[in-house]
């Protein structure tokens, strides 16, 4: 309970608090505001932490901070009126992020998020400036491995001088401080995707020393079909995501970095490179950020909902959360109510989630490759977008045969197939969000000589949508099967690659030159996942019909999960 002033009593006020030393991983909530003749204010506490913590009787938890709102003749109104006034004035940088979300917002709509920016102008890095998050610390458990002392490597005379600046800034904003420690890690400067340098440390040898942490990163497939009903999309990005974290003081003399010309420092808040640094940043933003509020990918931050009061809404609570936890965001990079937004090299809108236009302007100008390894950097860029592409795997299997060591390198082979999957990675479809709760999945399996594919599809809105592609290549011996067993067997692994959307769903399966006796009844067996399940392939009552101009078997089926030994394994196939 907290207990408003007799000078404000006769007007409407908001109250802001300020937090004070508080145990670590207690927060509270950043405003309050009261409204009416009762003195009491209700505050929340929030614990982020992996502990539970007590709070006795009396305990000073903040410190109360009050703007008057609406205009009385009180001398409390008197002197707070100019600063209300000031605040209402956008600074530039925020005046820019309003102004970028105005063509999908009506004159209403814009008016409250301008109000929403002035709210929470607080939590933007206007100058450079980076955050201070006392939540968590950042550890590095090395054991009992002795100091680990490398000599400085020696940068030629341009990135020295970036190296320089790096080190002079970063004093500046103390995220390093000089430093004697027996540890020395040598200083590398990396390439940022927009072209900029990246200040960093080899903490390879550090690295090898650490117990690690295995906390997960969320899987971004799973993070974008959590998105499904959405129609508004925001997107925040933290100003230096990593430096808002502090590193344990007695871990700091661990980061230690030497550079030439300059001498020895050791880093006061947790920099890049270091192997648990993932771990420890998203485990924090697993607990401040609510599941059904956003999805978060270490310091990516995506706001979803699926009208614009709901967005609004969602919005609001997640800039509480970021002041509360004193984190600052990066404003260039925040992207407020758009209809789609890029995310994690994705495009995501209600409609669904397409490819990055930046990759396939990438792909489009792709110039042939000379040797293996330029092969090799393609296919890393293609595989990402497999998805997108129908039989990717038997498209791509002559690239993936020129990689080969015992292949020699002969382009006129692959020159066809590499112009062919250039193409369709430039014109991908948007696939669809797949709905659990719509109308049954259809899935389309299929085979050739040298792979298997399948595809993944549903009803929605009275038409049939692409939720994902599936494809790979068959092993020397998997080609030697019948063109039935291959079938079979595309069915058999599309089921397992999409259990997570088949498993207690009723579906329609399409096969392509399949017996019709022979898919009476398939099971296969073979783990998926902890419980070491296996699955049931059941066919009813089938019929010919044609389907993307093909005569093929539709058969009616349901997926479901049984306990099976561990020894049996998927070559189980009905013979």
């Amino acid at each position: 309970m907290l207990t408003t002033t007799e000078g404000v009593r006769a007007c409407r006020t908001s109250c802001e608090v300020v937090p004070v030393n508080l145990p670590s991983g207690l927060v509270v909530c950043g405003s309050l505001l009261r409204d009416g003749d009762d003195d009491a204010l209700l505050m929340r506490v929030r614990n982020v932490g992996a502990t539970p913590r007590m709070l006795r009787r009396g305990t000073c938890v903040t410190r109360l901070q009050v703007s008057v709102l609406a205009g009385t003749s009180t001398a409390a109104t008197d002197t707070t009126s100019a600063s209300t006034t000031a605040s209402r004035e956008l600074p530039q940088p925020l005046q820019s992020l309003l102004d970028k979300c105005k063509d999908d917002l009506s004159l209403e709509q814009h008016k409250q998020v301008g109000a929403l920016l002035i709210e929470f102008q607080d939590v933007f890095s206007l100058s450079g400036e980076i955050g201070h998050c006392t939540l968590v610390e950042h550890a590095i458990d090395t054991g009992i491995t002795p100091p680990i002392k490398q000599a400085p490597r020696r940068l030629d005379f341009h990135k020295q001088q970036i190296a320089d600046k790096c080190v002079i800034d970063m004093l500046d904003q103390q995220v390093i401080v000089p430093s004697v420690s027996p540890w020395a890690s040598p200083v590398v400067l990396l390439t940022k995707k927009d072209g900029n340098p990246r200040f960093a440390i080899d903490y390879r040898r550090l690295n090898m020393a650490t117990r690690k942490d295995a906390y997960p990163l969320p899987r971004i497939d799973e993070t974008l079909d959590s998105l499904r009903g959405s129609s508004w999309f925001s997107s925040l990005d933290l100003r230096s995501g990593y430096w808002n974290i502090m590193v344990a003081p007695g871990d700091r003399q661990k980061t230690a970095f030497c550079l030439p010309g300059h001498g020895l420092y050791e880093f006061l808040r947790m920099p890049f490179g270091l192997c648990n640094a993932p771990a420890t940043f998203q485990r924090l933003m697993d607990r401040l950020m609510p599941r059904h509020l956003s999805r978060v990918y270490l310091d990516d931050i995506i706001v979803p909902g699926a009208t614009f009061e709901t967005a609004l809404a969602n919005l609001r609570e997640v800039l509480q959360l970021v002041r509360e936890a004193k984190f600052l965001l990066h404003t260039l990079k925040c992207h407020l109510f758009g209809r789609k937004l890029e995310y994690l090299g994705h495009v995501v809108s209600g409609h669904g989630v397409a490819t990055d236009p930046a990759k396939e302007n990438k792909v489009k100008g792709w110039s042939t490759p000379k040797d293996k390894h330029a092969v090799q950097v393609f296919l890393g860029l293609a595989q990402y977008y497999g998805k997108y592409v129908r039989n990717f795997a038997t498209i791509s299997e002559p690239l993936y045969r020129l990689t080969r060591k015992s292949q020699p390198f002969e382009w006129t082979s692959a020159a066809e197939t590499f112009n062919q999957l250039r193409q369709a990675l430039t014109s991908p479809p948007v696939l669809a969000h797949p709905d659990p709760e719509g109308e049954p999945f259809i899935l389309d399996c299929d085979a050739s000589n040298f792979g298997i594919g399948a595809v993944l599809s549903q009803v929605q809105q009275g038409r049939e949508r692409v939720i994902s592609f599936y494809s790979r290549t068959l092993s020397r011996a998997e080609r030697n099967y019948c063109v039935t067993r291959r079938e079979l067997y595309a069915v058999v692994q599309a089921i397992r690659y999409f259990h997570h959307y088949l498993c207690g769903q009723n579906g329609d399966g399409t096969l392509g030159h399949a017996d019709r006796r022979r898919s009476k009844r398939l099971r296969f067996t073979g783990p998926l996942g902890d419980a070491q399940p296996a699955m049931l392939f059941s066919c009813g009552d089938d019929s010919n019909v044609w389907r993307n101009h093909f005569a093929v078997t539709v058969v009616r089926f349901s997926c479901d999960m049984f306990p099976i030994s561990s020894q049996e394994t998927i070559s189980n196939i009905m013979r």
